[in-house]
């Protein structure tokens, strides 16, 4: 169960650098010499993987739903916050294919849902007329769309602790 003075649980498990990076505490195995570093010395500090194999894009698909299923559900508990909704839509746009990818990858299917579909440093469709569709990539904006979501549910989350502890 979830505590509520501490909103931050709502996303365990949920790591929005997975497929792209590894926090600095973990064992990372990295096939480059020296990766770089983003937020270098702080406690957000992460070994950035971005381009190599070791991204796991599956589980990310599985993740960015967990994140997205979090979301519905405060629109659900908290009476549809404007906050919350706004952020959801704009996750939403952004990746629009989510659940078209997430749910035969974890489900398996035998159909084809995937037929086309690539695995590259991102997901991509093939389309017939030869151009390609991005279907999931955690490098660019869909990654920043995730934090983005991440942060607008932790901000209303302790907004709310603030509001009831006033």
């Amino acid at each position: 169960m979830t505590e509520i003075n501490r909103p931050e649980n709502l996303f365990e498990g949920f790591d929005p650098n997975q497929g792209t990076a590894a926090r600095s505490g973990d064992s990372v195995t990295c096939p480059c010499s020296s990766p770089p570093r983003l937020l270098a010395g702080t406690p957000d500090e992460v070994v950035n993987l971005t381009g190599t194999f070791d991204n796991d894009l599956d589980y990310y698909a599985v993740e960015l739903v967990r994140l997205q299923d979090a979301a519905r559900e405060m629109l659900k508990v908290f009476g549809s916050p404007h906050e919350v909704d706004d952020a959801l839509a704009s996750f939403d746009a952004a990746l629009p294919n989510l659940r078209a990818v997430r749910n035969p990858l974890a489900h398996p299917s035998d159909d084809a849902r995937l037929d086309g579909v690539v695995w590259f440093s991102n997901l991509v469709r093939l389309r017939d007329d030869g151009a390609v569709e991005n279907l999931l990539d955690p490098r660019y904006q869909h990654h920043e769309a995730a934090i983005a979501l991440a942060d607008a549910l932790i901000a209303y989350l302790r907004n709310g602790i603030r509001a009831s502890l006033a």
